[in-house]
């Protein structure tokens, strides 16, 4: 298996939301934000992922542009998935509540890839059951250090 390095991470996936399944899409991309991409200037903290007749597309993944050249901050980026990959998340995403979020961006072999998460939103009390768990396991882990 490769493994990706991460250029960014979407660490507040796992507090909202409650992966349900992930995949690994490729991106079409344009020459300047591939650079700025790969010089870490990439948000994906508030980004999802939609669908139109053609395909899976990223939305609200904002890409600074510098020295490189004009990058339209509005467009969609097309994702690249296998036909089954698709279909799978094309099926999650018609049930009612779950949604796909990129959970990171890497590179992998040279080429930009994105982890996404077939996700679904977790209520209050589910993120405070998540919280008290981290907490646990952090004070048992601070004992077994003594």
């Amino acid at each position: 298996m490769i493994t990706m390095k991460i250029i960014r991470e979407n660490r507040r996936v796992r507090f909202d939301y409650t992966v349900l399944d992930t995949y690994t899409a490729g991106i079409i991309l344009k020459g300047p934000e591939v650079k700025e991409i790969k010089a870490g200037k990439i948000d994906i903290s508030r980004s999802y992922c939609r669908m139109k007749p053609d395909g899976l597309y990223l939305w609200n993944a904002l890409i600074s542009s510098s020295v490189y050249g004009d990058i339209d901050d509005d467009r969609e980026k097309k994702l690249l998935l296998h036909k089954k990959e698709l279909t799978l998340l094309t099926r999650g995403l018609e049930q009612k509540g779950q949604t796909a979020v990129p959970l990171s961006v890497g590179l992998e072999r040279g080429l930009i890839k994105i982890r996404l998460a077939l996700v679904k939103g977790k209520r209050l009390y589910d993120k405070r059951q998540t919280e008290k768990k981290r907490d646990t396991d952090r004070m048992l882990r601070q004992l077994r250090q003594k």
